[in-house]
């Protein structure tokens, strides 16, 4: 599939499915077979079931482990949804064991009832937490839609890159 400006669509487009493993490995292969890039970063490929993407990731100063998780469902209609999870359950991490700093929101974020994010997020450009997020109403996902820079192996960089730079 081919994006509005000519280049080819690096993730899951919304007229396919992970469930088409032969899609998967096309779509996600600069990722998942790039060994030096996972090598340098210190990630790990867990998997790439429909919708979800895990990788690995390990904090580099505080040495701790996180499962960065990818919920890709209507990729690239909508930006994935992101979560923290626990490596040895793989359940969704609380938000005390999120990181802190800069975009991170440990305790979700509210403005008033009717205005609330209630779990943990990372606020970055490409997450759907930040384009529904009604402080970035006006910043839409089809901004990014098709950038080369917010493809979803461009989008799991940049929420790598936002994980070192916090506190684990």
């Amino acid at each position: 599939m081919k994006r509005r400006n000519g280049t080819p669509s690096i993730g899951e487009p919304s007229n396919a499915t992970f469930a088409d493993s032969k899609c998967v490995s096309r779509r996600l292969e600069p990722l998942v077979k790039n060994h030096s890039l996972l090598a340098a970063e210190r990630w790990a490929v867990v998997s790439t079931t429909y919708p979800l993407l895990r990788i690995a990731m390990v904090h580099h100063r505080s040495n701790r482990l996180r499962v960065a998780q990818f919920s890709c469902k209507d990729w690239d209609e909508l930006p994935p949804e992101f979560d923290l999870l626990d490596p040895s359950s793989l359940e969704v991490l609380p938000g005390n064991k999120w990181p802190t700093g800069p975009y991170w929101f440990q305790n979700g974020w509210s403005h008033t009832r009717l205005l609330a994010t209630p779990k943990p997020f990372l606020c970055m450009r490409g997450l759907r937490e930040y384009h529904t997020h009604f402080q970035h109403v006006d910043d839409s996902w089809e901004n990014y839609r098709g950038n080369r820079e917010y493809s979803l192996i461009s989008i799991v960089q940049k929420v790598g890159h936002k994980f070192q730079d916090a506190n684990v």
